[in-house]
């Protein structure tokens, strides 16, 4: 069993690290070491500033005989219609129960099936109390009197502190203990939505997880009404980041695709073991490829960013028989027709085959069924 994800066979590859890898250690961590890119961050933040995606969603089942569950994510049920397996350990090293709410990298197993990783965090309790604790402290404005949390757990996920609007900073002070739950919008900045102080050795309560169980509360990713967890006027906007070509190429395969969206991820062990993750694939790089399924090949020119995330350029589709496909165009459609069901080309290779300008074929009576008339030219009037 992989300790990257405690998934069901060991089969880790995809978005994230191999968890498996040699001297268990991480090759994207190993880079950020060598650029000095590490210092002060935890590891679930290392891999989040190097572009690997993070994605929330809430427990919604767990399976005694299994000891495990499923996390509820509409966005992972866009790119591989399923749920998200989580491993009871990782639930209870989360202290995650039925309802509550995680962010969490992801791994994909060899057969490409989605797994929450150990880079995870609970940031909202469903049990009637509070999923973090940390410290507030002040800002340093006295006019405007919002606040932040400290939080060991916040800032390894997270690489900041928790903001705390001002209408719930009343009657706390620097330095005091408090209990959290915590939103977060579409650029992983967290805020917290309610708090409570607490002694020091307040520590948030252990999950249950003893028996099969389903939260009804929780709608399955594929229900009508299922929607994204993220906070409610979270910056949706569309960026488009572009990247500088490397002059490499590699061959890899789709981990993961959404229509919707028009992004997913390819991968393949040469990747994996130079980035420590899969590679992002935007639409407008891959007009020249048809499937877009899980494990369809293809071949790509590798791009990086300015921030030094790899990125696929310029992709070809890869056959069955390991050769490109040469997508064809579409035929020309046929000539649009005449009045009376005469087509434009028949009437053209008729005039054309007799030598006759449309000028004389009138003159001529025209056409019959497709055939120049062999009738006489009419008389012009006043002619004997």
């Amino acid at each position: 069993m992989c300790k990257g994800c405690m998934g069901w066979d060991g089969g880790c590859k995809g978005m994230g690290t191999k968890g498996c890898g040699k001297g268990g250690q991480d090759p994207m961590m190993q880079m950020m070491l060598a650029k000095g890119k590490a210092k002060g961050k935890g590891k679930a933040a290392i891999k989040i500033s190097m572009g690997e995606p993070a994605f929330v969603g809430r427990v919604r089942t767990f399976d005694a005989s299994r000891d495990a569950g499923t996390i509820a994510c509409p966005e992972v049920y866009a790119m591989s219609s399923q749920e998200v397996y989580v491993h009871k350990s990782i639930l209870e090293s989360k202290k995650a129960d039925l309802g509550d709410t995680l962010v969490f990298l992801l791994h994909w197993n060899s057969r490409g099936q989605p797994q929450c990783s150990l880079e995870s965090i609970r940031i909202h309790s469903a049990q009637g109390s509070m999923a973090l604790k940390g410290k507030f402290k002040a800002g340093n404005d006295p006019g405007k009197p919002f606040g932040f949390i400290e939080s060991t757990e916040t800032f390894d996920f997270f690489s900041r502190d928790v903001y705390v609007p001002k209408e719930l900073t009343a009657g706390l002070t620097s330095g005091q203990f408090v209990s959290f739950n915590v939103k977060i919008n579409r650029d992983m900045q967290p805020s917290v939505t309610e708090l409570a102080p607490v002694d020091e050795s307040w520590e948030p309560a252990a999950p249950q997880l003893t028996e099969t169980k389903e939260d009804p509360n929780v709608p399955a990713p594929w229900a009508e009404g299922a929607s994204s967890v993220f906070s409610a006027g979270a910056n949706t906007k569309k960026r488009t980041i572009s990247a500088t070509s490397t002059g490499e190429f590699f061959t890899a395969v789709f981990k993961a695709f959404n229509e919707k969206n028009g992004w997913g991820f390819v991968g393949s062990e040469e990747l994996q073991a130079r980035f420590g993750a899969d590679v992002f694939a935007h639409s407008r790089e891959l007009t020249n490829v048809v499937s877009k399924t899980v494990g369809s090949k293809i071949r790509f020119e590798l791009g990086m960013t300015d921030e030094g995330k790899p990125q696929v350029l310029r992709a070809q589709q890869i056959g069955e028989d390991g050769n490109p496909v040469v997508l064809r165009p579409p035929p020309p459609p046929p000539p649009a027709p005449l009045e009376g069901g005469e087509s434009a080309e028949k009437k053209r290779r008729l005039e054309d085959a007799l030598g006759l300008d449309a000028a004389t074929m009138a003159l001529a009576g025209g056409y019959s069924d497709g055939v120049p008339s062999t009738g006489a030219a009419a008389v012009p009037q006043g002619s004997s």
